[in-house]
């Protein structure tokens, strides 16, 4: 599918009925209906175009877009029979703009547009100083696209605007994959740009880095870092371009190691430690993490602090037992290269391991290596990356400071 101009409103709009019973999590503020909980046949419909959705008795329940290629059919967005225009998409970014400025005050980087979160289902938006990021991950984006991009130059007057449009979620829309600056100039045709990010002076590559550059929605939690970072050596593993280390350094940590298999990666966290002045103190290594911890581990190595951010080790449903074995592992390392006294900060990103269970694996982690364990802290993702209490999906991110004896 290729971007187009706004489904014109003039056009009747679709009603679809759910079957009996599917209309409870929906009227209770959940914005997905499953194509599953649809009773009317919708595969002719266009992706992207809206529909009013009907309850079971005929009452209307909301608009949205709907997409038949996806399980997640439908996106709802408003009420039933509310004009969506540009007016209504304006209203959406200025209000998500003003949540920001008010809850996370000013700041150079950070997300813009957290999808459903802000009402606005499959749009990401991403600041990095003068410059956006935008992923449209649903059809009902996609269509819209030129107009987004339109609002987002007039609330923003950003400098550039990139599309990272090639995040696996698109495959599920049968959107395809592409990367390409939309609108303006980036200072450099290989999309890496300098800014500040946390206080940090660092370099983010638009075009090709991990997400859309940065990982933002760890950054309150690498600032509640800097609380335990002081005159501590430090075991940055799954380190990126170096976001917890440096953040560590920053807050007077002695020395870092970090550890990351991507090339690329490791190569960025050099330049950024050496652009932060603490590149004596700074270490960086390419490697399997997994091996390089057992490494260590049979080295007798130890740290004061160890950070463990992984990528998400549950792409799925069907992935949850095999990534619980690989969250349990990499703890399991983790806890044995404390010495006593240290710090783990543990996360998972992974939608598909729940708190509770995130929690459940980090005990069976302490009890194979006999370690205590206190939990100091359970944080989650950052404040620009809000949570719709009615939709669980919307909270992903945990953050575990743990105290190790």
């Amino acid at each position: 599918m290729t971007s187009g101009s706004e489904p014109t409103s003039e056009r009747p709009v679709p009603r679809v009925h759910l079957k009996p019973r599917e209309s409870r999590r929906i009227k209770r503020g959940h914005r997905w209906i499953f194509s599953n909980e649809i009773a009317d046949p919708v595969k002719d419909l266009p992706p992207g175009s809206l529909v009013d959705v009907v309850d079971e008795r005929g009452a209307l329940v909301g608009r949205g877009y709907v997409n038949p290629q996806s399980l997640i059919t439908i996106r709802l967005l408003a009420q039933a029979g509310r004009e969506i225009d540009a007016a209504f998409f304006r209203g959406l970014l200025a209000a998500a703009r003003l949540y920001r400025e008010r809850i996370c005050g000013s700041r150079t980087a950070g997300r813009e547009v957290f999808g459903e979160a802000d009402g606005l289902p499959g749009l990401i938006v991403d600041r990095y100083g003068p410059f956006l990021v935008v992923q449209s991950l649903a059809a009902g984006i996609e269509v819209r696209l030129p107009l987004i991009l339109d609002l987002l130059e007039e609330i923003h007057s950003p400098r550039a605007i990139v599309l990272r449009n090639d995040a696996p979620a698109r495959g599920l829309e049968g959107l395809t994959a592409e990367v390409r600056v939309a609108r303006g100039r980036l200072d450099s045709e290989d999309g890496i740009v300098e800014t500040e990010v946390d206080g940090l002076a660092v370099e983010i590559d638009l075009l090709a880095g991990q997400k859309t550059g940065w990982f933002l929605d760890q950054s309150e939690n690498r600032r509640r870092l800097a609380e335990y970072a002081g005159g501590r050596r430090i075991l940055d593993a799954f380190c990126y371009a170096g976001a917890w280390g440096l953040a560590a350094l920053k807050a007077g940590a002695a020395e870092v190691l970090a550890v990351d298999s991507s090339a690329p990666a490791v190569s960025a966290a050099r330049r950024n430690a050496d652009r932060n002045e603490v590149g004596d103190r700074f270490r960086a290594e390419e490697a399997s993490v997994f091996d390089r911890l057992r490494g260590l581990d049979s080295e007798r190595s130890r740290f004061d602090l160890v950070v463990l951010d992984p990528p998400a080790f549950i792409k799925s449903g069907k992935k949850v037992a095999e990534g619980v074995r690989g969250y349990r592992e990499i703890n399991r390392l983790g806890l044995r290269l404390l010495a006593p006294g240290g710090i783990l900060v543990s996360s998972s990103c992974s939608h598909h391991l729940p708190a509770e269970e995130f929690l459940a694996v980090l005990r069976r982690a302490a009890a194979d290596t006999g370690r205590t364990v206190r939990l100091l802290e359970f944080r989650g993702q950052a404040r620009d990356h809000p949570v719709l209490l009615s939709m669980p999906e919307t909270s992903y991110l945990k953050c575990a400071f743990l105290y190790v004896e």
